[in-house]
C-alpha cells in the first residue's frame, strides 16, 4: 500500500495536501448542504 502510494507520488506533502483539501471540502459540503 505505502510502496504503491510512493511510486504514484514520491512526494507526500502533495499527497497530504491533496487529503487535506478533500477534506475540507467534504466537511463544508456537509455543512452548506
Amino acid at each position: 500500500m505505502t510502496q504503491n502510494l510512493h511510486s504514484f507520488n514520491p512526494r507526500s506533502e502533495n499527497i497530504s495536501e491533496l487529503l487535506k483539501q478533500l477534506t475540507l471540502k467534504i466537511v463544508y459540503e456537509n455543512i452548506f448542504k
